[in-house]
């Protein structure tokens, strides 16, 4: 701040207090380079300006009133400063959950969600008797928090935000991220919450610099993008893959990142959040997210997924696919046709002769005629089963078939071991249908319910061998062997080689590659 306020606080009761204590430094003057540091009972400021980075001041928690962070129970989780304010975010069941000490007017004040006792509190005895020495007033009426959980907090100075007669700065805009949804605390006081996706804990939140506000949702690892300032903005922009959105009540607007989950469904842990400019990076256990939002057309915007085993690049927001993205040098060797091959797929003979059998009970509905595999009219849960090689709990796998003569209404299912299932598309044409396995076994079925016939022809059960990283997550069959290398000594990039006629990579039919006539790039 160049010192607008830093140089204002000689009659504070914190500028005046004995230096050289256990809780504070030897310095008088607030740090122009300030380091924060959160433990899970106080928060402690380091001075910056020092390249020894001796401690300058520090909060610790205490078990009554005479706190500024009341309470033992319950963890300090984060801490953001701005314009002299540090506001200090709490997972607190009982008490004021969060708070903020303002370092110009020598004050504290704490938040509570109501649900957990009535009024805010009012800090009496400056900030020199933070530890022990002063006391709360509460207020008779609470800010109401939207949880006692609070998880992450950030600032910002919106524009045209109103001066504070007490300091003579800008009043900052926070935002805290809580177990139950989102709360700001506006620069008019008001407090605006929002909750988000049924009660999924918020882990990470900060402010993109149009006044934004995005947010990192736990063990779902979705990241929401929140638009609360204009209460009457609405994008207009058709947004496809990359954002999906919801608009929703009292001014806030809901975007969806659907994938944004590098790594594989349920990673939890480690999660973080940082934002420049209008973009943002989220990180957790599963890898890197990079998002060049493109705020003026957000189905323009880009995303990039990095792990250790992949870079995805850019992907535009109507990406189709994102392949050949590994830095893993281990050459690829196919299962050519997949678990289902020969005339278990083309439908050349009879049931009887194939790996194919009925289920006893389904009445000889299955039948094949004319190289094709019929489904016939059954009663409810009609089954076609096939023993497999085997297939793995985890991996995605590709159903791919053609469809004609179809009439009826009732859906054609796979199932996975009598376990895992789902509906596959029952128009007629070729289709493909890609599944991540939560099993393991060797049991493939196909189940008619009743009201369905169709003939059925090209059929295949493949292994994903080669991932798309993109939304669309609808990768490539290897057959024969490609080889992959470092494209340069030293270098991570794996280029993909030695392809001739029986050794590439193909993907079933794809209705998303029908490009049409419009503009597109590879």
């Amino acid at each position: 701040d160049g010192g607008a306020w830093r140089k204002r606080t000689q009659h504070t009761s914190w500028y005046n207090e004995t230096l050289n204590t256990l809780t504070r430094g030897s310095r008088k003057e607030f740090p122009a380079v300030a380091v924060i540091v959160c433990t899970s009972t106080t928060v402690r400021i380091y001075d910056g300006d020092d390249p020894d980075l001796p401690m300058w001041m520090e909060f610790v928690t205490g078990g009554n009133w005479s706190h500024i962070l009341v309470s033992t129970a319950g963890y300090i989780k984060a801490a953001e400063m701005l314009n002299g304010e540090l506001v200090i975010a709490r997972n607190l069941n009982t008490g004021w959950q969060l708070v903020k000490v303002s370092f110009i007017t020598d004050t504290a004040y704490a938040y509570k969600n109501v649900a957990h006792g009535t009024g805010d509190g009012q800090w009496n005895g400056g900030i020199v008797a933070r530890n022990g020495d002063g006391e709360y007033t509460t207020i008779s009426t609470a800010s109401n928090i939207v949880s006692q959980y609070n998880n992450d907090v950030a600032m910002t100075v919106l524009p045209n935000a109103p001066i504070d007669d007490a300091t003579g700065l800008p009043v900052p805009t926070i935002a805290v991220a809580t177990n139950g949804g989102i709360s700001v605390i506006k620069d008019d006081g008001t407090v605006s919450s929002k909750t988000i996706t049924g009660g999924i804990a918020n882990h990470y939140i900060d402010f993109l610099d149009n006044g934004n506000i995005v947010v990192e949702q736990g063990y779902q690892y979705t990241t929401v993008l929140l638009d609360y300032t204009a209460e009457s903005q609405a994008y207009t922009s058709s947004l496809s893959n990359s954002e999906q959105y919801t608009h929703l009540n009292s001014g806030w607007e809901e975007l969806r990142f659907p994938y944004l989950a590098v790594g594989g469904s349920g990673v939890s842990g480690n999660y973080k959040l940082t934002s420049f400019k209008n973009n943002f990076a989220s990180a957790h256990s599963g890898g890197l997210v990079l998002v060049d939002r493109n705020a003026p057309s957000p189905s323009n915007g880009l995303i990039a997924g990095i792990t250790t085993s992949y870079n995805t690049g850019w992907m535009h927001g109507d990406i189709k696919g994102a392949f050949l993205s590994d830095t893993d040098t281990t050459n690829v060797t196919g299962g050519g046709d997949g678990l289902i091959t020969g005339n278990d797929s083309t439908f050349g003979d009879t049931i009887a002769n194939l790996n194919w059998s009925e289920r006893s009970g389904s009445g000889g509905a299955w039948n094949v005629s004319g190289g094709v595999l019929k489904t016939g009219t059954v009663s409810s849960g009609e089954y076609l089963d096939i023993t497999t090689s085997g297939y793995t709990s985890g991996q995605t796998y590709v159903i791919s078939y053609t469809l004609s003569n179809v009439t009826g209404s009732m859906p054609l299912r796979w199932r996975f071991n009598n376990g895992q299932m789902g509906n596959l598309p029952t128009s007629n044409g070729s289709h493909s249908y890609y599944v991540t396995l939560t099993e393991t076994g060797t049991l493939f079925s196909l189940l008619n319910d009743n009201n369905l016939t169709a003939d059925i022809d090209n059929f295949k059960l493949q292994l994903v061998q080669e991932e798309d990283r993109s939304v669309n997550n609808k990768g490539l069959q290897v057959y024969g062997t490609v080889t992959k290398s470092a494209v340069a000594t030293g270098a991570e990039l794996v280029g993909y080689s030695g392809f001739s006629a029986s050794n590439y990579l193909q993907q079933p039919y794809n209705s998303d590659l029908d490009f049409g006539t419009g503009d597109l790039s590879i």
